[in-house]
């Protein structure tokens, strides 16, 4: 008894089509949920040097999310901050967070890890 097996190449391929997206090219770290955006600003008051940072989505600001200000390297949190009403996330320095910064020439980072609902997003700033 000889037991033929016919594969059908031309189906099987078929029922996998691939839709005409697959392919194109998608930057690295691309996302498909609405862009936010951030401003990173340097506050400088009676009680000392503030950074702030306003989140904003398509909608208008992002209350409730979480930014993290880092020095330029990123390798050295300074703090994180929850955005208010406004979208604003507010971070008060110690005198030696302002000298790592300043070691940085003075730059700093506003970065927002994205959310369910808005991708991610970062901004420097400057002292």
């Amino acid at each position: 008894m000889k037991l033929r097996i016919t594969i059908a190449a031309a189906a099987a391929i078929a029922a996998l089509a691939i839709p005409a997206t697959a392919g194109a090219a998608i930057p690295f770290g691309a996302s498909t949920l609405p862009p936010a955006s951030i401003t990173a600003i340097t506050a400088y008051g009676d009680q000392g040097i503030v950074l702030t940072a306003t989140l904003t989505g398509p909608s208008g600001p992002a209350a409730g999310e979480t930014v993290t200000f880092t020095e330029a390297g990123a390798s050295v949190v300074l703090c994180t901050a929850v955005t208010d009403a406004g979208g604003l996330a507010v971070c008060p320095v110690t005198q030696r967070q302002v000298t790592l910064i300043r070691g940085d020439q003075g730059i700093w980072w506003a970065r927002f890890a994205g959310s369910a609902t808005l991708a991610p997003t970062a901004k420097a700033g400057h002292l």
